[in-house]
């Protein structure tokens, strides 16, 4: 029983909500340590998965830690309108977007953006 305790522990602590506070944008250090780890899929699966889902031209790709790893993905569609994908970096599924991860994920993204641009006119 004592074996099974912190399997219990992890599946709770993984079910509880994260907020977009608690998530941070990863650096490439730590990325290429998680692609190496197992813990989330390489660069080129996270392509293959939004690829298949929308065409268009890759804009931009950022990740973050929010109780896992998950990727931020710009893609310019043919269009011309800009469409933002949130791929589960375990899975490298592509997450629907009124999933709660990509919420979060969104939300953190757009305050980090905040903090750069406040930082960069000196506020």
């Amino acid at each position: 029983m004592k074996f099974l305790l912190p399997f219990v522990f992890a599946v709770v602590a993984s079910a509880l909500p994260v907020r977009a506070e608690d998530v941070r944008e990863l650096s490439q250090a730590e990325i290429r340590a998680a692609v190496e780890s197992g813990d989330s899929v390489d660069l080129s699966s996270v392509l293959t998965s939004v690829t298949g889902v929308v065409a268009g031209e890759l804009v931009s790709v950022r990740s973050f830690l929010a109780g896992g790893v998950f990727y931020q993905v710009l893609v310019l569609r043919p269009d011309g309108r800009m469409v933002m994908l949130i791929v589960d970096g375990r899975t490298g599924t592509v997450l629907p977007s009124t999933s709660e991860a990509a919420k979060v994920v969104r939300e953190a993204a757009k305050a980090a953006d905040q903090a750069v641009t406040k930082a960069a006119m000196g506020k």
